[in-house]
């Protein structure tokens, strides 16, 4: 290796430094944008890892998790077996409705209350 290509990786190595140790610093705090408080409506994802993974984002919030769908299920008050349709249920039930799905991504509505 050349010293160009030693200092380009060094610098690139300092630069992911700096970014991680800034972000873990300034912790993310989850606000709705003016889109969302003007429109009277909030919205939602649901992010479909693989056919038992999930991950459910309410607005901004930042410090969700990706678990099961049958603990997801439970965690939105759901009594029941805890399939994905029953998923889909408990989430409709809560309010929120289906506006697009595009890949493994699926976006939902509600009136803001």
């Amino acid at each position: 290796m050349n010293n160009k290509n030693l200092i380009g990786i060094a610098f690139l190595v300092v630069a992911i430094a700096f970014a991680i140790q800034t972000l873990q610093h300034n912790p993310v705090e989850a606000r709705p944008t003016i889109a969302q408080e003007t429109s009277g409506f909030e919205f939602a994802r649901l992010e479909v890892q693989d056919n038992d993974s999930v991950t459910w984002f309410v607005g901004g919030t930042v410090n969700n998790r990706t678990e099961s769908v049958i603990a997801t299920y439970r965690r939105l008050g759901g009594s029941g077996r805890g399939t994905f349709p029953d998923l889909l249920d408990q989430i409709g039930s809560g309010g929120w409705n289906l506006v697009q799905v595009t890949g493994n991504t699926w976006i939902f509505s509600r009136q803001a209350s």
